[in-house]
């Protein structure tokens, strides 16, 4: 009789192949083991996928039903702004049961809103416009403001981006950044960087966004829609935390334990409502680990290697911290690349944009980040993830053996380019006047040098 309401995040992203047509891939994994009695409980009728006037979201939709067949796990429905009340885990005085008989996990979410000229609606609208605008302004260089800057510029529409840092993507590295934003100029975005917004209005029937650039400057940018895409926030209203105790902190996000337990007895928290990025496979994998604490067994999630991807065209791609983190660290690395336009499958599929960067420990060579910008960045960066789950080394990375021709080879090269010395097992190089061999030590990752002769 064991009630478990577990509530994720609808994550979503872009890829555009294609200039006619948008292709919206969401990803929502839910995953049921053991299920007896256990309970599934979603947003609508599509399984939390919202309505993307897409063919995805219906195929995927089918899938996950399937997969609810397989697990024997039971679907619930709601269409109330109360999804644990509609999950029937409120009593009849409209009090929240909780207690060792119903365990509760709670997540929601809160979509970004596009203001299309004065009318608000939500993200999947951002998508959907009737027609397309003739001048799209997007406040905010983040994910979500360049994957859907990008759709909308593809399909015909001026688009112009304002940020208030100094970078696009700003949670990458600045020579990846900068890239990025070469690439979509060329696409035909327009980037106002180190720019605030001051307000928008509407003047003879149109609108009016102002701002104001980093010299102290006001302009002024029509537009048709404005896309305001400047983060996320948790969507804890209208839960009923505070008839069971449950408080939030200044972001709105519940605090947890290692367990994901709330101050709450029987009450648990995953996902967007709790501190952490909010992308939907660390909420999934929250979920999980959630369950398998509840049940008793050992749930785990490595917050260190979460892989974080905007997905335009090109992709981009990270795992671990960036170089500017590891030097605000204090931290001695080295770094290696690999561009694209080496690599002779990017150069056979005209997809040569792009480079991989690598960031390891200078000490110990143990993988620090990974960053790809690149066509198939959201594909290339599960191999570096795999590679930091073990605490790998650049030197691990590089010996790994990638099929040729592969997008893939060149994270490869970019590890073997962190350090010169790991790009052989045997090399001879002149050091100080004496030829040398570079011999592998039965230690791993480690290198000694033998002399061979002088010169």
């Amino acid at each position: 009789n064991n009630i478990c309401a577990a509530l994720w995040a609808d994550w979503w992203g872009f890829k555009h192949e294609a200039y006619d047509m948008v292709q919206a891939n969401i990803a929502i994994v839910d995953q049921a083991r053991n299920g007896t009695g256990c309970a599934i409980v979603h947003s609508d009728d599509e399984i939390g996928i919202q309505h993307l006037n897409v063919e995805a979201a219906k195929a995927l939709s089918a899938g996950i039903k399937a997969g609810y067949d397989i697990s024997k796990a039971r679907a619930m429905n709601w269409i109330t702004s109360n999804p644990a009340k509609a999950a029937g885990i409120y009593d009849q005085t409209g009090s929240l049961k909780v207690g060792k008989n119903a365990d509760v996990v709670l997540w929601s979410k809160d979509p970004f809103s596009i203001y299309a000229l004065v009318e608000k609606v939500y993200i999947d609208g951002a998508i959907a416009f009737d027609t397309v605008p003739e001048k799209l302004v997007v406040v905010g260089a983040g994910a979500i403001g360049l994957e859907l800057g990008s759709v909308w510029a593809r399909l015909g529409a001026k688009v112009t981006v304002l940020e208030y840092l100094p970078n696009i993507a700003p949670s990458f590295d600045t020579d990846v950044s900068k890239m990025a934003e070469r690439l979509f100029k060329k696409q035909g975005l327009e980037f106002h960087l180190n720019t605030k917004v001051t307000g928008i209005k509407k003047l003879a029937g149109k609108s009016y966004l102002s701002a104001e650039n980093q010299k102290g400057e006001t302009i002024e940018i029509e537009a048709d829609k404005i896309l305001v895409a400047v983060g996320r926030k948790p969507h804890t209203d209208g839960l009923g935390l505070d008839a069971v105790g449950i408080e939030t902190d200044a972001k709105g996000r519940i605090a947890v334990d290692a367990d994901f337990k709330t101050c709450a007895p029987g009450v648990y928290a995953i996902g967007d409502v709790i501190a952490g990025p909010m992308l939907a496979h660390k909420a999934e994998e929250e979920g999980v680990a959630c369950v398998e604490r509840i049940a008793g067994q050992a749930g785990h999630v490595n917050y260190a290697v979460i892989p974080n991807v905007i997905y335009t065209d090109p992709e981009i791609s990270s795992v671990g911290i960036t170089e500017a983190t590891a030097n605000e660290r204090g931290l001695e690395v080295k770094v290696g690349k690999f561009n694209f336009v080496a690599n002779g499958r990017a150069i056979a599929s005209d997809a040569t944009d792009g480079f991989v960067k690598v960031i390891a420990d200078a000490v110990t060579d143990r993988l620090l980040g990974i960053q790809i910008i690149a066509k198939s960045a959201s594909e290339l960066i599960a191999s570096a993830v795999a590679h930091m789950e073990y605490g790998g080394s650049a030197e691990d990375l590089a010996r790994t053996i990638h099929a040729h021709p592969t997008m893939s080879e060149a994270l490869k090269e970019a590890a073997l380019a962190v350090d010169v010395l790991q790009t052989s097992l045997v090399k001879r190089r002149r050091n100080r006047g004496q030829l040398v061999r570079v011999e592998e030590h039965p230690a791993p990752s480690v290198l000694s040098f033998v002399l061979v002769e002088e010169v």
